[in-house]
């Protein structure tokens, strides 16, 4: 790569391979970092951020040619702004030798849905509250899955499982934020295929798929985008039902907004998390946050973590009868390890994973159990639960579909 005719057969720097030396963006940093073997990129954007320039850098610039989203781009030389309405896919194609090579860089704006103050998106928490979308780091290690060494049923230490760094976010997806998601969607917002893994892993594979070993998270299915409303008047009537302590949601923004939105389907909760820059945790992250990591506690607030003290000062759950959800962060107290609230009660939590009774047989690194066949994964008790075994770290729930009966929160790239 000189620019010379090394081999005296007309050409120059001829037969390399397309590949970039380099590439950065404006708007943030690359994760995972650039390597020349990686194709595929995050990059969180700051909030209030509306464009971005990526810079890319050929190996060989005088014998290849850089496109960024079908435009030609000098090598070394930044692109034209790309507008961000929402996590955006740019893509960039290097020519050479014959051949192409294509790397993606997904743009996420961060927590767009507190980008406005108000209820329920700058006041959760006690007064006089915080932002809503607070998102905590959950330093990553290696624990076991479902267990706690002392409750009934939760004593196996068969599932081991590994968890890198990430975020995930303090409170529960709340009302107020929902409702600028909804107002996204009906300016023209739709998730595009393949966005919602978490492409600071693997090389920017993602989680691995535990049901398919050597394979990874496919992210969103352009199928799925059918299931979601796409005005004001079907997120009404989706967001209406009546299990759990009845619906959250209300038509107009009134003294619901603080509390966590549920009745959101599976594709709801995953549609909004994209959006919001992050992506649904996997079961086993979340566990690992419930559980304190290796500290392996009954309940997220347990200390000692062997400690199966539990009442309403923790969370927010029935001793009977029907219990409506609580504005999120209601229940300091029982804050995880972490800094998370109401990981024990108050709405049942969408994971990622698809329904399995058991653990999928392997080593679980950053994995998740991505087929659908059988249901959903979700985690964290509900408010009008009374079995105080529902409100323990290691329980998990397997719905038999993508029902809209749940809550959700966010997990995000550390």
């Amino acid at each position: 790569c000189n620019g010379a005719d090394d081999n005296c057969d007309g050409a120059t720097d001829e037969g390399l391979p397309p590949a970039l030396s380099a590439l950065t963006a404006s708007c943030g940093t690359l994760s995972p970092a650039f390597a020349e073997a990686a194709t595929a990129y995050g990059v969180r954007v700051a909030r209030g951020v509306t464009t971005c320039t990526l810079t890319p850098t050929a190996l060989c610039a005088g014998a290849s040619t850089i496109t960024v989203n079908g435009v030609l781009v000098p090598s070394g030389t930044p692109s034209a702004a790309v507008t961000l309405l929402g996590p955006t896919l740019v893509s960039i194609t290097v020519f050479s030798g014959g051949s192409t090579r294509t790397y993606t860089v997904t743009l996420t704006p961060e927590a767009p849905s507190c980008g406005v103050s108000g209820a329920g998106r700058t006041d959760c928490g006690p007064a006089p509250g915080e932002d809503c979308c607070t998102s905590p780091l959950v330093t990553g290690g290696t624990f076991y899955r479902s267990y706690d060494g002392v409750s009934a049923g939760f004593t196996s230490t068969a599932y081991p499982a590994t968890v890198s760094d990430f975020r995930l976010d303090k409170y529960e997806i709340t009302v107020g934020r929902f409702r600028q998601f909804v107002a996204a969607v009906d300016a023209g917002w739709r998730p595009t295929a393949g966005a919602g893994r978490h492409t600071h892993l693997n090389g920017g594979s993602g989680l691995a798929n535990s049901s398919s070993p050597g394979s990874f998270e496919a992210g969103w299915d352009a199928a799925w985008t059918a299931s979601l409303p796409t005005t004001s008047a079907g997120w009404n009537t989706s967001l209406a039902c009546s299990a759990f302590g009845g619906a959250t949601w209300t038509s107009a923004a009134g003294a619901n907004e603080q509390k966590p939105v549920n009745c959101l389907t599976w594709y709801a909760a995953q549609a909004f998390c994209m959006w919001d820059g992050g992506f649904l945790p996997s079961e086993a992250e979340w566990n690992y946050a419930a559980a304190g990591g290796s500290q392996q506690r009954v309940y997220p607030w347990s200390s000692p973590s062997t400690s199966t003290t539990i009442d309403t000062t923790y969370a927010v759950y029935s001793f009977g009868g029907i219990l409506a959800p609580a504005a999120v962060g209601s229940k300091p107290t029982g804050n995880g390890r972490y800094g998370q609230s109401d990981l024990s009660g108050n709405v049942w939590e969408w994971t990622i994973d698809g329904f399995i009774s058991t653990y999928a047989s392997g080593t679980c690194s950053n994995c998740a159990y991505t087929s659908y066949a059988s249901g959903v994964m979700a985690r964290g008790g509900g408010s009008s639960f009374t079995d105080v075994s529902y409100m323990k770290a290691s329980y998990r729930l397997g719905v038999g579909g993508p029902a809209p009966v749940n809550g959700a929160r966010c997990a995000r790239m550390p």
